[in-house]
């Protein structure tokens, strides 16, 4: 059994699986899965693809390889992997998140909405998921809707700070300066990150 708590002693047992089956997808998605644990991206990349080789259909291969292409700035690349994870298990919450944040980086807003829903339908406590999906509002010019979003993420999880700062956000974008300056200065009260901290002050003394 593999210790993906201690990646490098799980690497070596995954390698020596595959070594006795290299025309087993599960293996080499195995090997691609600790490359990735290690920090190893190039190597995981290329042990998921050749798990897709050996089986176009094997689903957590295409979600994760999808997924690493998209948080290495690579959505373009990953599309097609999310689509067809989809299409193998329309019941994972994985493929569905990661199919629309894929549509987010590119800029098809609509559709990752649309996948971002389908996918709090099956995880609702997704915290990160409403996040992506009040951005895709806020993108849309569907104020209500994106506060909405970012609202429930801050009820869920009070020190998730970017979402107090999108919220703010979308309450400048309809000029509701006042109630915009009072979040931001209660969010500020309660030291968050530094890089939130910045925007969020960066924010406030624009609207003075």
């Amino acid at each position: 059994k593999l210790k993906l708590d201690r990646p490098r002693e799980a690497l070596r047992f995954a390698l020596k699986a595959l070594s006795k089956n290299p025309d087993s997808a599960q293996d080499n998605y195995i090997v691609g899965l600790v490359h990735e644990q290690l920090g190893n991206a190039e190597e995981a990349l290329r042990y998921y693809g050749i798990a897709i080789q050996k089986d176009s259909r094997h689903a957590s291969s295409l979600i994760n390889l999808g997924g690493l292409l998209d948080s290495r700035g690579e959505p373009a690349k990953a599309l097609p992997y999310l689509q067809d994870a989809v299409e193998v298990v329309p019941q994972s919450y994985e493929a569905h998140n990661n199919l629309g944040s894929a549509y987010l980086h590119l800029g098809r807003y609509a559709e990752s909405i649309t996948q971002f829903r389908r996918a709090l339908e099956i995880r609702p406590d997704a915290k990160v998921t409403l996040h992506n999906l009040g951005l895709a509002y806020s993108q849309t010019g569907q104020a209500g809707e994106a506060k909405a979003a970012f609202t429930r993420v801050i009820q869920a999880d009070p020190s998730y700070w970017d979402a107090y700062l999108r919220l703010a956000q979308v309450m400048v974008s309809e000029g509701k300066k006042a109630d915009a300056k009072d979040l931001l200065t209660r969010l500020l009260a309660k030291n968050p990150s530094p890089d939130v901290k910045v925007e969020a002050q960066k924010l406030l003394d624009s609207l003075k």
